[in-house]
């Protein structure tokens, strides 16, 4: 999906290939002074599924260092990158915004009646379950309940209530009764039995958090998966929906900061253009571990557009000839 809403190569980078967040942010920064902050490099971060927990360093590599670091970048967190979201934000209060600067990746999140807990789902691991999602989107546009005017992401801008997902998880980010006063919301919902029935249902009646945000900062959480087969299309557009979203964010950025923030770390009293200029060939110096490699199909005209292709179609323009690919309908 990402790289087809790219213009840039999408870089992977895997959550324990470095020792430390300082470590990577070396090997990024080259032989430049490192930032402990990643805007310099890239316009978004996605937090990818995975096996493990929040509360375990070792499954979690850089990942919670990478989210309490980058409170200037956007952030989308898929399955255990949304569990890592509530996990850092779900016992921080407004009046406090950020988590204490010595808290290690190792901190355990309190159950008390006040915040939010990464805990076992009510019901139980789930495999390839389709479930219904309802989310809540304020009169303003504004995703969840904030009620400030800062630019926002609209994760489901376009879907429809009561859409189906796939669900592979086994714990979940449970928000208690009295959760107002946290940095964090819910704003989408599922029913925690395990039925794909259409019914509506308000957010009070659906027991499962699906999404969150932070009122804050431009990181946003989804327990359900969008890469999926099963989820589809909605999938694709949530996806679209945060790259869109943080194409603006830079744009946002770049005109408070009358400058390009790319060009940011140099002499400002260099002309902008060669700063540029400069920054475009120091990135292209710095060599990812891992590089992702592109095969764009388009699918037949349809009425004069050109339609995404499903994933089906793709499975078979790129593998079905394959000896031993096989399609998995989850």
């Amino acid at each position: 999906y990402l790289s087809t809403m790219t213009t840039q190569p999408v870089t992977v980078v895997m959550n324990d290939a470095y020792s430390s967040w300082g470590d990577f942010m070396q090997h990024l920064s080259g032989n430049a002074s490192p930032t402990n902050s990643l805007r310099d490099h890239f316009d978004c971060v996605i937090l990818s599924p995975g096996p493990g927990q929040p509360a375990c360093s070792d499954d979690m590599g850089i990942v919670l260092e990478a989210i309490r670091s980058n409170s200037d970048i956007p952030i989308l967190g898929v399955c255990l990158g949304h569990q890592a979201l509530g996990y850092v934000y779900g016992n921080d209060k407004v009046r406090n915004n950020l988590l204490p600067d010595d808290m290690s990746s190792d901190y355990i999140i309190s159950n008390n009646d006040q915040g939010a807990e990464v805990k076992l789902a009510p019901c139980g691991p789930v495999h390839g379950l389709m479930s219904s999602v309802f989310w809540l989107e304020d009169d303003d546009g504004n995703v969840g309940n904030s009620s400030n005017h800062r630019l926002t992401c609209q994760l489901f801008e376009g879907l429809p209530q009561n859409f189906d997902v796939v669900r592979y998880h086994s714990l979940v980010v449970e928000f208690s009764e009295n959760h107002d006063n946290l940095v964090i919301e819910p704003i989408a919902w599922c029913d925690s039995l395990k039925s794909s029935a259409k019914n509506e249902c308000e957010p009070q009646h659906a027991t499962i958090c699906m999404a969150l945000r932070h009122k804050k900062y431009p990181h946003y959480g989804v327990q359900f998966h969008p890469e999926s087969i099963g989820t589809g299309e909605v999938g694709y557009r949530l996806i679209w929906n945060f790259c869109h979203f943080a194409d603006r964010y830079k744009a946002r950025r770049r005109q408070q900061l009358g400058k390009s923030i790319r060009a940011s770390f140099h002499d400002t009293n260099r002309d902008s253009s060669n700063s540029e200029i400069e920054v475009d060939a120091r990135q292209n110096r710095i060599q990812p571990l891992h590089r992702v490699f592109i095969h764009k199909i388009r699918s037949a005209d349809n009425g004069g557009k050109m339609k995404t292709p499903s994933p089906e179609v793709v499975f078979g323009e790129l593998y079905s000839s394959r000896p031993n690919s096989f399609w998995l309908d989850s």
